[in-house]
């Protein structure tokens, strides 16, 4: 049926194992000192990290509407620039924040939330059925809303180590 997502794939089992691969080969990308250490600095590795990432991410979506549905561009008119970037910006937000709390904090939560907009992203961007909307919906209200998720979660992490820092410092006692 037009306009309805269906697997690029073949099956959305095919789409569920990519999209989870994908996820951990960007997340192990992240955890793996070899690449950390081959930057210059933390925010080096970080903004090479999220370019790269973003990269990938749009450029996964354009060559699968290209091969499967190049009608698909058609939608856009004019706003597609904009949309383009807004989806270039946020990527580069998400992978290298998260890179850069991992590398320097070694935040467990910079992983996980990694992984999952990863692994949604590859995901969406597998579907096909004609339809323009997965790069603004998802520049739109997916990224933001994954932004937020590892900004909770970071916050969320860095509170538990503090208070159970103050627990071990003052002997197992809360304070």
């Amino acid at each position: 049926m037009p306009g309805e997502p269906c697997p690029v794939l073949g099956s959305t089992l095919a789409t569920v194992l990519v999209a989870g691969a994908a996820a951990l080969l960007v997340t192990a990308a992240v955890w793996h000192p070899v690449l950390r250490r081959r930057a210059s600095s933390r925010r080096s590795f970080a903004a090479w990290f999220g370019v790269a990432y973003a990269v990938v991410a749009i450029g996964l979506w354009a060559v699968v509407r290209a091969v499967a549905f190049p009608q698909s561009f058609q939608g856009y008119g004019n706003a597609f620039v904009f949309w383009l970037a807004l989806a270039v910006v946020v990527s580069v937000v998400l992978a290298s924040g998260t890179a850069y709390a991992y590398d320097r904090f070694r935040y467990v939560t910079a992983l996980l939330s990694l992984f999952v907009a990863t692994a949604l992203t590859w995901f969406v961007f597998l579907q096909v059925g004609g339809e323009t909307d997965a790069l603004w919906i998802w520049a739109i209200l997916f990224m933001p809303v994954f932004i937020a998720g590892a900004a909770v979660l970071l916050v969320l992490e860095w509170l538990l180590r503090r208070l159970l820092g103050r627990q071990q410092n003052s002997g197992g006692a809360v304070a």
